[in-house]
């Protein structure tokens, strides 16, 4: 069983923590400006996901290239690498999982995308 969350009593945090905590402020607040300037948040996330999905896939060894899946989900699919999919399914899992993460507990969430990317490997329950 993991420690309960958060710590009780909270960490003490020396001065190099503090200016750490500091730093990573303003660059989510940087960030969350970023967003105020973005025409389509969504098609931001999608294309954030597209690149992690396609980064991920080839550490694993795919050929095909965040440009394929783009090509494979707009059904330009004369061309592709076989294993093209293998970056898709990844996105689709992604994106069921934000899409369920208003909604279920931490572990369930987990297993609910591992099936969603594994298909009837895993079973939900």
């Amino acid at each position: 069983m993991p420690e309960p969350f958060p710590p009780t009593p909270l960490p003490a945090l020396d001065d190099d923590g503090l200016g750490l905590l500091e730093r990573d402020t303003v660059q989510l607040g940087r960030l969350d400006g970023i967003t105020e300037l973005l025409p389509d948040v969504d098609f931001f996330i999608y294309m954030y996901v597209a690149k992690e999905a396609a980064h991920s896939s080839q550490v694993e060894g795919t050929q095909a290239t965040m440009i394929d899946a783009i090509r494979a989900e707009s059904s330009l699919r004369a061309g592709l690498p076989d294993d093209v999919d293998d970056i898709t399914r990844y996105i689709k899992a992604m994106n069921y999982g934000l899409d369920r993460l208003k909604s279920l507990p931490l572990i369930r969430l987990m297993r609910s995308i591992m099936s969603c990317f594994l298909g009837p490997v895993l079973q939900v329950t």
